[in-house]
Formats: C-alpha cells, sequence, structure tokens
C-alpha cells in the first residue's frame, strides 16, 4: 500500500496500533480500507463524505485520497470523544487541510455536507442508512460511488435497504466480498 506520503503511512500503522485493543473501534480491516482508498482514486473522486468516522482509520485512507485527487474529504460522528482523537490522526497525517469533521448524529448534522458528492461511504448505525441515503440524495453527483460497510455480517439489518439498492433503477449495485462485505453502488441517474 503506497500513501501519497510516508507520514501518512506512519500516522495509519499509529492508528491502527491505538485501535488494536478498543472494543468500540467500528473499523475496517486493511484489506476493505485499501479498497475504499482504491474506489475513491479510480473515481477520482474530489469531494468525499463518510458517515461513521470512529477513531478515523478508514478516514485517513478517505483523506489521502481526497488529498491525492486535489479535493476534500468531510467525517459525520456522533461520539465527540472519538471525533477529537479522530482530529488528532488527522492533523498529524498533515490531512486536516483538505479534512472537515461534522460532530453529531448523522440524520441531523447531513444538512451541513457539501453537495457535488463523489463518493459516499456509510458506516454507521445500520438502522439509519435509509435516512442518511434519503437525505444525500439531492447531494450525489451524477455519477456517485456509494460504499456501505458490513454488508455480509449485519445482512438482516441491512436486508430492506440493500434490496432498495439492488433494485432502484437509477443506481447499480453489487455485494463485494472483502472484510464485512462493501455494497459497491454507482448512481447512473
Amino acid at each position: 500500500m503506497e500513501f501519497s506520503s510516508d507520514r501518512v503511512a506512519k500516522v495509519v500503522e499509529a492508528c491502527e496500533t491505538f485501535i488494536a485493543d478498543k472494543d468500540d473501534a467500528w473499523s475496517l480491516g486493511q484489506p476493505a480500507a485499501v479498497f475504499i482508498y482504491q474506489v475513491a482514486l479510480l473515481r477520482h473522486a474530489r469531494n468525499i463524505l463518510e458517515i461513521g468516522t470512529s477513531y478515523g482509520h478508514s478516514g485517513l485512507f478517505l483523506a489521502d485520497a481526497a488529498h491525492r485527487n486535489q479535493g476534500r474529504f468531510t467525517t459525520v460522528d456522533k461520539d465527540l470523544r472519538k471525533v477529537e482523537i479522530a482530529s488528532k490522526f488527522f492533523t498529524e497525517a498533515g490531512l486536516d487541510t483538505v479534512t472537515t469533521i461534522i460532530p453529531g448524529t448523522a440524520p441531523e448534522v447531513l444538512v451541513q455536507a457539501p453537495g457535488g458528492i463523489d463518493l459516499l461511504f456509510i458506516d454507521a448505525t445500520k438502522t439509519e442508512q435509509d435516512a442518511y441515503f434519503d437525505a444525500l440524495w439531492p447531494k450525489l453527483a451524477v455519477p456517485a460511488v456509494i460504499v456501505t460497510d458490513n454488508a455480509t455480517n449485519a445482512q438482516a439489518k441491512m436486508a430492506p435497504f440493500l434490496r432498495r439498492l439492488r433494485t432502484d433503477a437509477r443506481l447499480i449495485s453489487n455485494l463485494i466480498p472483502i472484510g464485512n462485505g462493501m455494497e459497491l453502488t454507482l448512481r447512473v441517474k
């Protein structure tokens, strides 16, 4: 894995060490994090939004992709303690200049999200995914890529949302068997 700088690589490693023993670190494994990084680079996503910051692990990958693409990365989380820790990781990596953290409960604060989202990464409360999607639909670029985590290990909770993604004629959506299952969706209309 090659980041834009050794500084970013070292902070990703420090973040991984920090979260290794945390019971509340809902974080992507390395293969899934690399996958969303590659998707962001392939899409040349300049406006990336993440729902579910946690300690900032996946955000470091997405912020670095935004940096490489000369864009912006925005992330949302309701846990203020985690937001503070993630913010420090972004600063240490030198990615704070392309990163905006919006603290708060996603359905309530998504009005603050920028428009023209090229890549949306959903990795938060599974029962609120429809609310996230509805709030952000008008803000998605065409085409836009939507990546949703936990499509395999939280399949029962996510079944209605996954069905929605897979049956909407404006979308093309499929399961990618990486990590806990990544639903890769393309907005085509």
